[in-house]
């Protein structure tokens, strides 16, 4: 695949790459998809439900500190499954781990100290990004992004090394994966925002109150897995354009 162009068609192109290679891999995507990302994000949000977000500024502030806070513990639990599949989907995308769904499961096996370090390491860039200010933390997400499929494509357990090469491989071309990323994963995020609306609203109108609950934390947590996997597509088709690699 080579490096997309920063045009409409170049985006829409990519796009189109990430799309079919969800749908390729569809079913072993979908079983790991759904015992370890689906799953834990539907536990979260059935015994952790998202804040009301009403009030003034200072309410909202107090309400989104407070969940944090009693997230913080859940969050961690669930980080060690949805690392797990996501070191699982990142192999089947990118074609390791025997091509089998038990070869990408013992893949993400032997990865997996590696990857979950890689994540952490991860998160802590972007959150301390965030805290400073909102550019410094999205330019961490864009500048972290490629280091989880160059660890499972390039067999690097060292967390740091993927990290340095996940830097390493769109440098003079920062502003391109920027502008590809977040053009693609604002259109599936637009797109999952709207099919979110529209099944709600269904679900509200054939759905009995007493399980209309129920309903709407599988409906969510589905948007949420599908935006993950979108996103975990993403970052192979990006990391096999901007190094030339098959996929």
């Amino acid at each position: 695949m080579t490096s997309p162009r920063t045009t409409l068609p170049g985006f829409l192109t990519l796009f189109v790459s990430v799309l079919a290679l969800v749908r390729r891999h569809a079913e072993p995507v979908g079983l790991i998809g759904g015992l370890f990302l689906f799953l834990p994000m539907m536990a979260l949000l059935l015994f952790l439900p998202p804040p009301a977000l009403t009030g003034n500024e200072e309410d909202l502030v107090k309400h989104l500190t407070a969940y944090a806070q009693k997230a913080s513990i859940p969050m961690l639990a669930i980080t060690l499954p949805m690392a797990f599949g996501n070191a699982a989907i990142l192999s089947v995308f990118l074609g390791t781990g025997n091509r089998t769904i038990g070869g990408h499961l013992g893949q993400a096996g032997r990865l997996f100290a590696g990857f979950l370090a890689l994540v952490i390491l991860v998160r802590l860039l972007v959150g301390l990004g965030m805290q400073l200010l909102l550019l410094p933390g999205l330019a961490a997400y864009v500048a972290t992004f490629l280091s989880k499929p160059a660890m499972l494509a390039e067999q690097n357990l060292n967390p740091f090394a993927a990290l340095k090469r996940g830097l390493e491989i769109p440098r003079g071309r920062f502003g391109q994966l920027a502008a590809l990323l977040f053009l693609t994963m604002f259109g599936a995020f637009l797109g999952a925002m709207v099919f979110l609306m529209l099944v709600s609203g269904f679900f509200a109108l054939v759905v009995p109150q007493a399980v209309f609950g129920l309903s709407s934390v599988l409906l969510a947590a589905f948007v949420i897995t599908a935006l993950m996997v979108m996103e975990m597509a993403l970052s192979v088709a990006l990391y096999a354009a901007f190094t030339g690699a098959g996929g």
